[in-house]
Order: C-alpha cells, then structure tokens, then sequence
C-alpha cells in the first residue's frame, strides 16, 4: 500500500493497494494526490527506492516541491498512516 496524507490535517490524499511496492505505484499515487489537491511545500518519504527513483525525484523538483527523506530504518515515521486507520481499512480489503 502507498499512501499520501497531508500532515497538518491527516487526510489521506490518495493511496492504493498492490501486490508490489514500485516506482509505478508510487508515482500513481503522486500523481493522483497532485491532481486533485494543491501542491505541497515539502514533500517526505522514506528512503525506500521507489521514493529515491529518478522519475519520482524528478517529478517533484519539476514542480518545484521540496523533497525530505526520513531517516534510514525509521520505521516510526509511518505512525501517521497507521493512525489515520487507512492501513486497518486495507487489512480488510485484502
């Protein structure tokens, strides 16, 4: 599952459920967040590889959006997701 939400509010602005984490669903859910929402000042992932891909990277300095990487092995930094009840809600899709 990917996910966008917006920090300040904790709406989940776009997500979607594969069966694989890559760049393409990472980029379906950026693209989808940024079509439908105003674009963010800064824009935090982690390091995970389909977030440090070029076309992701790419995407957002194109648009102008500040990008910001937690910190390797922060598993915490992903509370937020898991407290917006959006990751129980995916348990049950599945």
């Amino acid at each position: 599952m990917a996910a966008i939400i917006d920090w300040h509010s904790k709406a989940v602005l776009s997500h979607r459920i594969s069966n694989t984490m890559d760049s393409q669903l990472v980029m379906s859910v950026l693209n989808d967040a940024l079509e439908k929402h105003p674009h963010p000042e800064i824009f935090n992932t982690d390091q995970g590889s389909q977030y440090t891909s070029e076309i992701h990277t790419k995407r957002l300095k194109d648009l102008g959006i500040t990008i910001s990487m937690d910190g390797k092995g922060r598993a915490t930094d992903n509370v937020a997701l898991s407290a917006s009840g959006e990751a129980q809600n995916a348990r049950e899709f599945i």
